[in-house]
């Protein structure tokens, strides 16, 4: 027993030089640790836990002791739902009080994601009339690729662009409450290539459409989307105009992920098309002829725009 005394007075007498041997076994153990031999390892965990499975592989792996982050390197995702994707760096740093409080919090950034970069957070923020734990979620993406992102969700429309997008939310995991949502999406220099749209009245063929910039401005609550602010192109384009009203928008979550529910919609529409253009899409605007007006070489559109669905929508006078 007196040993054991020895020893623990002699710690104590050393405590600082202990405490110093101690923290600097730990940091250059934490230095020398081949992390990027944890990579095989990483992706095959991912792999196990998913489903449908997510094939992850990166090029290196860092810890960041500051802010409590890991970062990847050289980031490519495969999955049977969408096409390979790529980020040049992908961070993910947790909160520290959701890890005591064992609840999702933190931020993920991927630099060089569809060639932008897209910044997410998530923290707590209340709960729901029945209990559920809300979160707030903040979405920032800048300068993404419009035509890769058109890849990825498999629209049949071409198009290029770079999307910018800002989005504040307020929403439960499960979805039994529809969350409450406040978007901006941007996007400068929107190219459509002439293209062929399945209409109530048949295929029909659309010009080519250049769009300085196309603006959206919105909120999601209670199952419904408002168009606060909608704007396309501007006046040096051959089509400019906006667009506002509302629509019946649900969020449902399945065994897939999320999915929306679109239901009735109301829009007025105020479209203006120069000469050039009307000379291109004659047979496009001939739909809407009862709705314009002639103002030297440009011809105004200005109609509503409601239904139930988008296959056959119903036209009619701006009120």
């Amino acid at each position: 027993m007196s040993k054991v005394k020895e020893l623990f007075s002699f710690l104590w007498r050393h405590k600082f030089k202990a405490l110093v041997t101690l923290f600097s076994f730990l940091v250059f153990g934490f230095l020398l640790f081949p992390i990027d031999d944890l990579g095989d390892l990483v992706s095959v965990q991912v792999s196990k836990n998913t489903n449908p499975p997510v094939y992850l592989q990166f090029d290196h792996l860092n810890f960041s002791l500051l802010d409590f982050g890991i970062s990847f390197g050289n980031i490519l995702v495969e999955t049977p739902l969408t096409p390979s994707l790529t980020a040049d760096e992908l961070t993910l740093s947790p909160s520290l009080m959701s890890l005591i409080r064992q609840k999702p919090g933190g931020s993920v950034s991927a630099k060089g994601f569809l060639n932008g970069e897209i910044d997410v957070s998530l923290s707590p923020s209340g709960k729901t009339e029945t209990g559920t734990d809300k979160h707030a979620i903040v979405i920032k993406a800048q300068s993404i690729s419009v035509e890769k992102l058109r890849d990825v969700l498999q629209l049949p429309i071409l198009m290029k662009g770079k999307l910018n997008v800002l989005s504040n939310a307020s929403a439960d995991f499960t979805f039994k409450e529809q969350p409450d949502i406040e978007m901006e999406v941007k996007i400068d220099q929107l190219e459509l290539p002439p293209s062929n749209v399945q209409t109530a009245f048949g295929p029909l063929t659309l010009p080519e459409l250049k769009l300085s910039q196309v603006l959206l401005k919105g909120r999601l609550s209670a199952g419904k989307f408002l168009i606060t602010e909608g704007t396309l192109g501007k006046e040096t384009d051959e089509l400019f105009g906006s667009i506002k009203g509302d629509m019946d928008l649900a969020l449902k979550r399945d065994e897939n992920g999320i999915a929306p529910i679109l239901g009735a919609y109301n829009f007025m529409i105020d479209l203006n098309a120069k000469k050039s253009f009307q000379d291109k899409a004659g047979l496009f605007l001939g739909f809407l002829d009862t709705y314009k007006t002639l103002n030297g070489d440009k011809a105004r559109f200005q109609f509503k725009m409601s239904g139930t669905n988008f296959q056959s929508p119903n036209l009619g006078p701006a009120r």
